[in-house]
């Protein structure tokens, strides 16, 4: 992303299903809604990505280092973008 300008976007995700897998792994209390991820990127799909890594990494600080795996293909099987917003600057 170098000499890119950026720009600031809201992205709303869906996590009800990767809620109801990840206390199948024994994580009750992840994250707090609602879920809308605020991040700077480059175009919409960098936005969309941004966001995706927002939510693994927080999600991943909760989970023991062993259960990493299994938290990222969860993520990656249900997490669902549902709407992408440019913020107004």
């Amino acid at each position: 992303m170098k000499n890119q300008q950026t720009t600031n976007y809201r992205v709303q995700i869906e996590l009800k299903k990767v809620l109801h897998e990840l206390k199948k792994l024994g994580l009750k209390e992840v994250l707090k809604g609602p879920y809308w991820i605020k991040v700077q990127g480059v175009d919409p799909d960098d936005a969309c990505f941004l966001a995706f890594k927002k939510v693994e990494n927080t999600i991943k600080m909760k989970f023991p280092k062993n259960l990493n795996k299994d938290v990222y293909e969860t993520l990656r099987k249900h997490m669902r973008i549902l709407k992408l917003v440019v913020i107004s600057e």
